[in-house]
């Protein structure tokens, strides 16, 4: 859900795109992206998402943030007709509050929470997620 809040850290991202390049936000989007515990362990597969960032083209980065500054996927949510998963690491700040709100406006979604997981909860608990998506697809 875009927020004056959210859209304003977006823009400021941009504004670092643009001046210093995709090196200056690898580690403040690992550190949003994964919980502290995570990043202090540093999996392989952080090193993996710190090259994607890197090889990320800042015109690219500088599109996908502006959409991302004034979307709006929160007022939608209870339209929408097909089944829903709503999946969200426990850790990923805000967003498990709002994907339960969405949960709740929407008659028939699931809601399922990965413990300990942050933003890209399939590399924090790729087991459990990878459940949590079969047994959806199987319902």
């Amino acid at each position: 859900m875009s927020t004056p809040a959210s859209s304003r850290q977006w823009e400021e991202r941009i504004v670092v795109a643009q001046q210093q390049g995709m090196e200056a936000l690898v580690e403040p989007t690992i550190g949003r992206w994964f919980p502290p515990e995570t990043v202090a362990r540093n999996p392989p597969h952080l090193d993996k998402v710190r090259q994607m960032i890197r090889a990320t083209p800042v015109n690219g980065f500088i599109g996908c943030s502006a959409a991302l500054a004034d979307h709006d996927y929160n007022s939608k949510a209870g339209t929408v007709t097909r089944p829903v998963l709503f999946m969200v690491g426990e850790k990923d700040g805000t967003a498990p509050a709002a994907m339960k709100q969405m949960h709740a406006r929407l008659k028939g979604s699931r809601y399922v929470e990965l413990p300990g997981a942050g933003h890209i909860s399939n590399m924090d608990r790729p087991a459990e997620f990878t459940r949590a998506v079969e047994e959806f697809l199987a319902a």
